[in-house]
């Protein structure tokens, strides 16, 4: 019988831009051959997700007003949002974006006063928001870049700027 040897190799970086990877290298080494190939190697990077935060009960919160204001779909994925909020570090078996409903300023004032601590810390720039968020969320199937940022007064916007008042 064959000898495999698995190894397992997880690396975590914080790269310019303030963007977070993990990427998880997994090798399968064998003695002898398999298909004619004396060794399997198979790559997986984790997904670009925003940095830590915000702690699990206010992103569980926060997944569940978006919700009930109707600015994400309500079938989204709470594990799906609470890893790519940076909230938890483990990743989904079966990640799946966050489908962004509301309009795109929306999206940026929701993710503004998400990472504020970082942003107000300088350890975080609005750049980078708009870097990680066609990443993250998506619109209609796909990608949502952020627009450039124009407050407009509104039911919404209020109903979020009230939510993070509440941190």
């Amino acid at each position: 019988m064959e000898e495999i040897f698995l190894r397992l190799a997880e690396m975590s970086q914080r790269t310019q831009g303030g963007l977070f990877i993990n990427q998880v290298n997994i090798v399968v080494e064998n003695k002898g051959t398999v298909n004619n190939k004396t060794s399997e190697t198979v790559s997986k990077e984790r997904h670009a997700h925003f940095p830590p935060c915000i702690d699990e009960n206010r992103g569980i919160a926060l997944h569940r007003f978006l919700i009930q204001q109707g600015m994400i779909g309500a079938n989204s994925d709470e594990a799906s949002f609470l890893y790519l909020m940076g909230i938890v570090t483990c990743q989904p078996k079966d990640l799946r974006l966050i489908e962004w409903v509301a309009n795109k300023q929306l999206l940026r004032e929701m993710l503004e006063g998400a990472v504020r601590p970082l942003l107000e810390d300088g350890n975080f720039k609005k750049a980078d928001i708009e870097r990680l968020a066609p990443l993250c969320f998506t619109q209609g199937g796909k990608p949502l870049n952020l627009a450039k940022s124009k407050p407009v007064p509104s039911i919404d916007s209020d109903a979020l700027e009230n939510f993070f008042a509440t941190w």
